[in-house]
């Protein structure tokens, strides 16, 4: 039975196939329960948003209006700035709000960037609104002075999920005997149509012919331009550029085909990136305009998955393919550990492309190994995806009580 709790998801991030998988999964979970749900999105514009009947805004704390934000909290909100007031209702009108999962965004990484992030915590304790993390990563915290205001959140929270052991590491040392749990991404435990995916397949010929073969093997790539440590390191680039070339040389020399899987749409997407590693005719870029789901879907067909991309990687783990990670944040490196397969997970520190052949040519050595494993391994990783829900449920529920 429905009930009448109006539910905020803050911080969602979105224009990222993985953002918007994990984000769906807790929609599509939270659509049982209420009708009344709601998203703030750190986004200055949102595109292909599947949801009719769920609203959203696009307003946050940016750097440029974040002293107007905090006005606002310093006057009980007498004074809300314009920039900020769509924000502000949906915060005042909420019964209970949830921090959406994602990477590390509160945490040392992207630095003066998680301001946004802790204030609008901070306004919701002025409001005396509960909140929840679903399952997102979080630290390292070293700034002693941001590490104030991190341990009153987190110590305000009526629930902290966290989806992997590293960030629950960092949370430790930051706030002792915390209330957090692990569970693990939220995007594993939503079930898709595989009906539907199908359907969709069926109207392109040129990716049902590609798929056809039996060894096609996913590729993500990023730069780590966008990244605000990684992003800085000129060497990096270069390796990473001559780490992936090398390792699609030696695949298609094999007689596997490539399909590269972009991660970003709309706005920054990745395909023409991505699309100046197709090195011959057995290279293709899957257009940007399908969605998380029908990646998955098509995950499910391949031989093997190569991603630097987080959620490439959940997706394949997802679906029972074989696959190498690269870590550039522990959002990765903790997964790998979770399930066990840190054999196959190369720390951006150690990018090369003998790295990532001696990583490939082990799955190939072990790849009906790894499909066994990873199919039983993909029921224990939604069963533990979905206690995140069953946490936000259950308070829900003692909303209404």
């Amino acid at each position: 039975m429905k009930v009448k709790a109006n539910v905020l998801i803050i911080n969602a991030h979105w224009n990222n196939r993985g953002d918007e998988a994990a984000l769906r999964s807790l929609i599509d979970s939270l659509s049982r329960k209420t009708n009344l749900i709601s998203v703030q999105i750190q986004s200055t514009k949102v595109l292909q948003f599947p949801y009719e009947n769920i609203k959203y805004t696009t307003e946050y704390p940016r750097l440029r209006n974040l002293l107007g934000f905090i006005l606002s909290i310093i006057t009980n909100f007498k004074y809300i700035p314009s920039a900020a007031r769509g924000l502000v209702q949906m915060m005042q009108q909420a019964d209970i709000i949830i921090h959406a999962p994602g990477g590390p965004s509160i945490g040392d990484i992207y630095g003066i960037k998680e301001l946004n992030y802790l204030a609008k915590f901070w306004a919701a304790s002025k409001m005396g609104k509960p909140y929840i993390f679903a399952a997102p990563s979080a630290g390292p915290f070293k700034s002693k002075c941001s590490n104030i205001f991190r341990r009153k959140m987190y110590r305000n929270a009526q629930a902290i999920v966290l989806r992997e052991e590293i960030s629950q590491g960092f949370l430790n040392e930051l706030l002792p005997q915390n209330k957090s749990i692990v569970t693990c991404d939220l995007a594993l435990q939503n079930d898709i149509s595989f009906d539907t995916q199908n359907f969709i397949l069926g109207m392109n010929q040129e990716l049902i012919e590609f798929l056809a073969d039996k060894k096609v093997v996913g590729v993500t790539i990023t730069d780590l331009l966008w990244h605000p440590i990684h992003g800085k390191n000129k060497h990096l680039q270069e390796q990473i550029r001559t780490s992936f070339t090398a390792l699609l040389e030696n695949i298609t020399s094999k007689g596997y085909k490539v399909i590269f899987i972009p991660q970003l749409f709309e706005l920054g997407n990745d395909y023409t990136l991505m699309e100046k590693y197709c090195i011959n005719s057995n290279c293709l870029v899957l257009s940007d305009q399908y969605d998380a789901y029908f990646q998955q879907f098509l995950i499910s067909k391949l031989y093997a998955v190569v991603g630097m991309r987080y959620h490439s990687n959940i997706f394949s783990a997802k679906m029972g393919i074989p696959f190498v990670s690269v870590s550039y944040e522990q959002k990765m490196k903790g997964f790998m550990k979770k399930i066990d397969l840190l054999d196959y997970c190369v720390d951006i520190k150690e990018l090369s492309g003998k790295t990532l052949i001696d990583r490939f040519n082990a799955l190939e050595n072990n790849q009906n190994e790894l499909r066994k494993y990873l199919s039983d391994k993909a029921l224990e990783l939604k069963f533990l995806s979905h206690k995140t829900i069953d946490i936000i449920e259950k308070s829900i529920d003692e909303l209404e009580k």
